[in-house]
């Protein structure tokens, strides 16, 4: 069976997706890695790996469905943390900037 969605295949490689019907999630499209430059590919690659074995292993059902929607806020979360640019800057209580502590 060849899947609608060209990015649903395992390994986050874009390829048409030829598995068993069971396996196939259109969620996995959000998880594809292989696009990403290395940088966020080494912090997308993990969350793509447990979103496959969470489709893999649990039965298709609406709690699947959740986790795999919160794996995919995380998976986004990373994503943005490694992409910040505010050189280690956070909103005080004050809501003034502070500079992190590198042990934080």
């Amino acid at each position: 069976m060849t899947s609608p969605n060209p990015l649903s295949a395992p390994g986050g490689t874009g390829e048409p997706y030829d598995g068993p019907p069971e396996l196939f999630e259109p969620m996995l499209q959000w998880f594809a890695w292989s696009h990403l430059p290395p940088k966020l590919r080494e912090v997308s690659q993990p969350f793509g790996d447990l979103a496959r074995k969470i489709v893999a292993t649990l039965p298709r059902n609406p709690e699947r469905t959740v986790a795999l929607r919160k794996l995919l806020e995380s998976k986004d979360c990373a994503v943005r943390a490694a992409l910040d640019t505010s050189g280690g800057f956070t909103v005080s209580s004050e809501l003034g900037f502070t500079k992190e502590s590198p042990h934080a």
